[in-house]
């Protein structure tokens, strides 16, 4: 982290720097290079400092033993340690606030583009980044009413492009920014590997003008975490987005928050760019998934610690931190220590730090992670008023499908780096759910490959039952609707559960759960499969 390189630095400058100095300054040979060393070291404050304080000894030691120490003011005891450290703290300071304008933020950004580019030049992974909206042609996809990509380069299954996702891309790529609380279009982030890894590879594989044959993927020089996002979340909305681990979620925001600087694309808060960084943190507020509180804080001292950072001004940060801490159903604790809050408390405070400064748009990563039920529900109910009155434009990041049906508007699920599909819960559980699954709990024998249970489901439930998800002795079982009537299903099980080796069953439609777990399948990067998921070839989204 940066607070232990900077103690690295300052322990390396300020002690272990100084002490080599002076032991080559009583060495005859090394004096002369040591003298010359000390300017140059002299440029790093730790090192002046101890310098400053070594001088100080020396002369006081000096002094006793002698009589002939020096006064400390002198230019060679605390003089120049003291001149050096002042014009050092200015200038300094000034490169500081030179490397966060966001003039020198822009180019950074324009030079780890660049970076990006020369890598993909050199580097043939044969996983080129989508062509954008306006160069793209399509033509209709499967049964399940997906869209597939037809320009050139587009190789695999995993180009092909749900139609409610087509939709909002072109719909995105046609407004303006200013029509959209949060505007993606065309959005993409590369991690760029570092030159080593560009040599090893290049070392790996044969010169790019003398190949005969595709080089492998080379993962360790290029990460592509976001791929083509197109995306337009409008005022008062409450937009899902959801994803295993590796996904892209956590990248899209922090691209929308500019912690990490886009490869390409735009992208867009209130109207402004995610560069006018000015703009920008007047109108988000962001509460991550690990809390962003001083334990040693009460909840009063934290809210207007922030608020203050926010802008606010001095006479009204306490009516704000008022405000907040009701809202939230804090004021009990409000002046307890972080560090006696409970999980669920520490949560509220942190999605309070979010609310603090009346912002237009909220970021929660996860915000109900480690609260008890009720607490839960509580939170689901301020974020639900946040964006129903207020109209707070909100993007939600969870793993909890419970939470996402029952706050979010729309819900987009992120595969690979890129948006699969779109819509509200109702709509994707009609979209890509077979009308009914069955959940089993079978005996030991009976669930063998080949045994009871299997010749049981293709002979009596029909060639479309298929098991989609098995932890033994539980299986859950997928049937397209149009494979039998609620009835028969129900008379097929009981007229054949014992020779099937069934103990229990429940049939029930399915969930928006079950819609992540089978886009999930398409994940490659991170892991490379979900545990429990019975893979097929080309399973993922299909319905009857």
């Amino acid at each position: 982290t940066a607070q232990i390189s900077i103690s690295s630095m300052n322990f390396v400058m300020g002690f272990v720097t100084l002490l080599g100095m002076q032991i080559m300054l009583s060495i005859e040979e090394t004096a002369d290079f040591a003298r010359e060393a000390i300017e140059w070291c002299r440029l790093f404050p730790p090192f002046v400092l101890g310098e400053a304080l070594i001088d100080i000894s020396v002369n006081y030691l000096t002094n006793e033993i002698l009589g002939s120490g020096k006064d400390i003011w002198h230019w060679e005891v605390v003089g120049r340690p003291l001149q050096f450290l002042a014009m050092e703290a200015v200038v300094y300071f000034t490169i500081l606030l030179v490397l966060e304008s966001d003039k020198v933020g822009a180019l950074r950004g324009a030079l780890a583009r660049l970076y990006v580019q020369l890598l993909e030049k050199l580097v043939d992974d044969g996983d080129a980044s989508p062509t954008p909206i306006a160069a793209r042609s399509y033509r209709l996809g499967n049964a399940h009413g997906g869209v597939e990509e037809t320009k050139a380069g587009a190789a695999d299954a995993d180009d092909e492009i749900d139609e409610d996702v087509l939709a909002e891309e072109m719909e995105v790529a046609t407004a303006s920014a200013r029509d959209f609380s949060v505007y993606l279009r065309g959005l993409s982030k590369t991690y760029a590997g570092s030159l080593a890894g560009v040599v090893r590879h290049q070392l790996g594989a044969p010169l790019r003008w003398a190949r005969s044959a595709k080089r492998a993927p080379a993962p360790e020089v290029l990460k592509r975490a976001v791929r083509g996002v197109g995306l337009g979340v409008r005022r008062g909305e409450v937009f899902g987005l959801l994803g295993i681990n590796g996904a892209g979620k956590t990248t899209t925001l922090s691209v929308l928050t500019n912690d990490v600087v886009r490869t390409s694309g735009a992208a867009a808060v209130c109207g402004f760019d995610v560069d006018d960084q000015g703009e920008v943190r007047k109108r988000v507020g962001y509460c991550p998934q690990i809390d962003p509180i001083f334990e040693l804080m009460t909840a009063r001292e934290t809210l207007a610690f922030y608020g203050r950072i926010k802008g606010l001004d001095p006479d009204s940060v306490g009516a704000a931190v008022e405000s907040i801490l009701e809202l939230l159903d804090l004021t009990l604790y409000a002046d307890m220590i972080a560090r006696s809050y409970s999980g669920g408390n520490k949560r509220k405070l942190s999605l309070g730090v979010a609310l603090i400064g009346d912002p237009e748009v909220l970021f929660l990563d996860e915000p109900s992670t480690g609260m008890d039920p009720g607490a839960r529900r509580s939170m689901w109910s301020c974020i639900e008023a946040l964006s129903r009155r207020r109209k707070i434009t909100i993007i939600l990041t969870t793993h909890s499908m419970e939470e996402c049906e029952a706050l979010c508007t729309r819900i987009g699920i992120m595969v690979g780096g890129r948006l699969r599909c779109l819509g509200s819960s109702q709509h994707l559980k009609q979209r890509f759910l077979h009308a009914y699954e069955v959940e089993f709990r079978i005996e030991e024998a009976a669930g063998a490959p080949g045994g009871a249970f299997e010749r049981f489901l293709a002979a009596r439930l029909g060639p479309g039952a298929r098991v989609v998800e098995r932890h033994s002795p539980h299986c859950r079982v997928s049937l397209p609707g149009t494979a039998m009537p609620l009835g028969r299903i129900f008379e097929a099980i009981e007229a054949h559960q014992e020779e099937a080796g069934v103990l229990e069953y429940s049939v029930s439609q399915g969930t928006l759960e079950q819609v992540f777990m089978g886009f999930a399948k398409r994940q490659r990067e991170e892991r490379g499969q979900v545990a429990g998921v019975v893979y097929e070839d080309d399973d993922v989204g299909e319905s009857e």
